[in-house]
């Protein structure tokens, strides 16, 4: 833990700050169409005895993941021919909440790549098909397509929040953690004409649609970050962990992570020399606040778990 007696001379405090924005008219406009595709499969699951447990409205990824292994233990005897149905609208439903993920937390383009890989033919499980030809998911790929040049909100609360940390210090080093390699990307074109901003991409090696980064070419982005030849680091989760990173003096979250573990590694790169600075951004009334609180719930726990095993 950060303020654990054996560290805390030697690392400092840090301002956290919470920064909110609203999402568009437009993206409001499909996450309804969303919402409503997505609490009719749950209505589905709820009436085969499924996440009966919860409000449709706090429904979180991994409660629709762990139907897997709970489908087969609660439809047995005479109801176990309702477990295909039950597997088929989990499916949809994890489909549709990973679409309303992106949208609410990445943006509208990300959304529709999401989906046009589906209706580009790549739909091969039937639940995907079964979404292609649903026509209001057509719909909502059709608005994402006229729509997708309409940048999510965090695009310009970040570009603000990294000119207003390199005109007060333009010597600042400074992490950009965000989740999808796509996003990583939109970033680094909005920001490239920042004043004093030298950013970088930053991520792991390959994966199966995007080309990453070698080892030897992390050790060589990282070298000239420290040398001060990059000052922003744009980075996936490569970044939180097991490399030899300079302190810097502002971490922002792109989107807040459920993980508390995560929380604190990327918290952990700022405040070792000086009072350090990290910024979340946060779309409001999304799975971003949804994240945040997990993450600040599960934080807090493990700060209790701790203290009572220093007792013992």
């Amino acid at each position: 833990m950060r303020y654990d007696e054996d560290v805390v001379d030697y690392v400092k405090d840090i301002k956290i700050e919470w920064f909110k924005v609203d999402l568009t008219p437009e993206m409001n406009s499909m996450r309804k169409d969303l919402e409503e595709l997505f609490y009719e499969k749950v209505k589905k699951l709820n009436n085969l005895g499924l996440l009966r447990y919860k409000k449709k409205e706090y429904i979180s990824k991994r409660d629709l993941l762990d139907l897997r292994k709970y489908i087969p233990k609660t439809l047995t005897g005479y109801r176990a021919k309702f477990r295909y149905p039950a597997f088929l609208n989990q499916a949809l439903a994890i489909s549709l909440y990973h679409c309303l993920e992106l949208l609410e937390t990445q943006g509208i383009a990300p959304m529709r790549d999401y989906l046009g890989r589906m209706f580009g033919g790549e739909a091969e499980k039937r639940s995907e098909k079964i979404l292609v030809n649903d026509e209001r998911v057509q719909s909502v790929y059709e608005k994402a397509k006229e729509y997708s040049r309409i940048s999510h909100p965090k695009l310009h609360a970040l570009k603000a929040v990294l000119e207003k940390q390199l005109h007060t210090k333009n010597a600042s080093l400074i992490i950009v953690f965000a989740q999808y390699r796509d996003t990583i990307a939109s970033i680094l074109t909005e920001i490239t004409d920042i004043p004093h901003a030298r950013p970088v991409r930053f991520v792991g090696q390959s994966s199966r649609t995007d080309k990453g980064l070698k080892q030897e070419e992390q050790r060589e982005i990282l070298e000239k970050f420290r040398k001060g030849e990059h000052n922003i680091l744009v980075a996936s989760s490569v970044a939180e962990e097991g490399l030899d990173i300079p302190a810097v003096d502002l971490v922002v979250f792109y989107e807040p992570i459920p993980s508390e573990i995560r929380s604190i590694q990327r918290k952990g790169r700022t405040g070792r020399s000086e009072v350090g600075r990290v910024v979340i951004l946060i779309a409001k009334d999304s799975r971003d606040e949804a994240y945040l609180w997990a993450e600040r719930s599960r934080e807090k726990k493990m700060q209790r778990m701790v203290k009572w095993l220093r007792t013992k």
